[in-house]
């Protein structure tokens, strides 16, 4: 069985089994069958219950913007009618340019959310560039999608809801086949410390190896003392092909 194929755009070889390789085979099996008999996994809007006591009940909901006309309007209209706060506004997060979006919804109303962006080949060359992003080989395979933001309404911010919303993030991206990610912590919250433990917690429970830009390992330990501002996320999968690289 072949391991790589060419990249028709950059000719350079790709994974079989990476999110590109996967893409490439599917557009030629596409062109010997003049179009495609398989139907696209349209992972557009994700609704779970997430209860934390008998009285009270939240909802986690997934975005994709690629399926904008198939989103929900029962919570597109919930999240269009929260009222606005003055650190927290979510009244146009709908119309901000996210690939996707997670919202927390409590009582008909937002009250958090996480938005990420698919970083291109031309982002993420300027990325590696400033030392944000590592360089590797599989950065040529795999498309990072940086988690720009996340934010919880005040209020709620002590009821542990922070690595739920994010966990719910990353196991949509997951299954979207996503095998690489990135954030930065800039929380000034008690030093950035309770967002590290967080960012760590949301990762862990998706399986995802968490590493720093020397490519080290971190956990939660890391966080007590000097956390790290980036965070980088791989699926296990994607990790042991990048050790093999190394």
């Amino acid at each position: 069985m072949y391991k790589y194929i060419i990249n028709p755009k950059t000719n350079k070889k790709v994974l079989v089994n990476g999110k590109i390789g996967k893409m490439i085979l599917l557009n030629y099996l596409k062109m010997i069958n003049g179009g495609s008999t398989l139907k696209k996994r349209k992972t557009n809007y994700t609704q779970i219950p997430l209860t934390s006591s008998t009285e009270e009940d939240y909802k986690l909901i997934f975005l994709n913007n690629k399926h904008k006309d198939t989103w929900s309007k029962h919570y597109t209209k919930i999240i269009k009618n929260t009222p606005i706060d003055k650190k927290f506004n979510v009244k146009d997060l709908l119309d901000q340019n996210y690939d996707y979006l997670c919202v927390l919804i409590h009582k008909k109303k937002a009250i958090g959310y996480v938005g990420a962006i698919i970083i291109d080949d031309d982002k993420s060359d300027d990325l590696v560039g400033r030392n944000i992003l590592p360089h590797n080989n599989a950065m040529n395979e795999e498309e990072w999608v940086y988690i720009d933001w996340i934010e919880i309404t005040k209020i709620y911010q002590s009821k542990k809801l922070c690595n739920r919303l994010l966990s719910f993030m990353f196991s949509n991206l997951i299954k979207l086949n996503n095998n690489v990610f990135f954030l930065e912590n800039t929380s000034k919250k008690a030093g950035g410390i309770p967002a590290c433990k967080c960012y760590i917690d949301a990762g862990i429970m998706n399986n995802l190896v968490i590493r720093n830009k020397n490519y080290q390992k971190i956990n939660r330990l890391h966080c007590n003392k000097n956390p790290p501002i980036f965070m980088y996320y791989y699926t296990k999968e994607q990790d042991n092909i990048i050790i093999e690289k190394k």
